[in-house]
């Protein structure tokens, strides 16, 4: 197989992961209405300590490599830190506590309604945008892409922007229209950023692979808030989405070590 039809095939692959949240949620993963779960998520909670844990590994990997040589590794080592947050403060990690009497007495007190959906979901999303940030820079120093000099300020602008734009889609339940500026986003920016790096023929595994990170990150995304406004949750999908991109950061690091 030559290198383009690799590059096709992995777009594709890339394309899939976008969708994988959605695609598990109806095929895989049982619901659970909302409203009776206090809008927390019933995920298996042996699978969500097994992706806590993990991710944990990944942050000490990249903790270490930091330290030997921080210009390399400061991205990655972000990226880890808040996919670690991101699955600490998921719907999944929540009900894993409510199995502690103590935690179950508080969760059982919390507020109910959207606004107690939106409080939950304002950290969550918040640790999203800041792994997708970080990715991002990851592709603009690694791969030399040249964008504005002030990526930085407006790429953390529009980011930030997004990213409230989302909340308040949820306090009113439209998620739905959240998803979609979220996914238009995400594709519009990967694919810019592939078509510059393809030019300058850098395009390599290391690429695809954070490329399935990102948007395997915006598919579990994506799905959850969908899912909360049509009052249920996926079981376990920000778990499994976790483990997933456990495997893809091996990946990375096998393709380093070859």
């Amino acid at each position: 197989m030559n290198r383009t039809l690799r590059r096709i095939f992995s777009n594709i692959a890339c394309l899939i992961m976008l969708s994988a949240g959605s695609l598990f949620t109806i095929f895989f993963f049982g619901r659970v209405n909302v409203e009776e779960s206090y809008g927390f998520m019933v995920g298996t909670r042996y699978v969500t300590l097994f992706a806590i844990i993990l991710m944990a590994i990944i942050v000490v990997i990249e903790t270490a490599s930091f330290i030997v040589n921080k210009n390399a590794t400061r991205n990655t080592l972000h990226v880890a830190i808040f996919c670690l947050s991101y699955i600490i403060s998921s719907h999944d990690a929540i009900n894993m506590l409510s199995f502690i009497p103590f935690f179950k007495e508080v969760l059982d007190s919390a507020p109910k309604g959207p606004f107690a959906v939106f409080v939950f979901h304002l950290p969550h999303s918040i640790l999203f945008f800041a792994a997708i940030f970080y990715t991002l820079k990851f592709y603009v120093n690694n791969y030399q892409i040249e964008v504005v000099k002030s990526f930085k300020r407006i790429g953390f602008a529009l980011l930030l922007a997004i990213a409230i734009a989302d909340n308040i889609l949820t306090i009113f339940n439209l998620q739905f229209i959240s998803a979609i500026i979220i996914m238009n986003f995400s594709l519009f920016i990967y694919f810019s950023f592939f078509i510059m790096s393809y030019k300058k023929k850098k395009v390599d595994t290391v690429f695809v692979l954070s490329g399935l990170i990102f948007f395997c990150l915006t598919g579990i995304h994506i799905s959850s808030g969908t899912g909360l406004m049509f009052d249920n949750y996926p079981i376990g999908l920000d778990s499994w989405g976790m483990i997933v991109i456990f495997a893809l950061f091996l990946m990375i690091y096998a393709n380093f070590i070859v």
